[in-house]
């Protein structure tokens, strides 16, 4: 698997988190897991929630966890070392989520 060093797009946050990207055929795996669905995009296709939004998103963040290799960021004056101590702060919320959906839908390379 491929690890990038993703810079966050959430707002406040300065630093990297490292990822190790699952395969497409991962990926598929993981949509189904979730109970997503495909949705086409002008990117290709991207998982699209269900009705289940909060138990998909709760898998999404596991899955999420296991592919973060390392994580080194700054909010203000807090930092982070883990993914778990961004999980246990709130204010990290939208940040937990934008990773979770770069791991369950890909990234184009070159593309953050």
């Amino acid at each position: 698997m491929k690890v990038i060093d993703y810079k966050p797009k959430a707002k406040g946050f300065e630093g990297s988190i490292k990822l190790e990207m699952p395969s497409y055929p991962q990926r598929l795996k993981y949509f189904k897991e979730c109970n997503f669905d495909l949705g086409k995009t002008d990117n290709g296709y991207e998982a699209k929630m269900g009705s289940q939004n909060i138990d998909a998103l709760i898998k999404m963040l596991d899955i999420a966890k296991k592919h973060v290799k390392s994580v080194d960021l700054i909010r203000e004056d807090t930092s982070y070392a883990s993914f778990d101590e961004m999980l246990d702060d709130s204010s990290c919320d939208e940040l937990c989520q934008e990773i979770a959906g770069v791991v369950i839908n890909g990234i184009r390379v070159g593309g953050n």
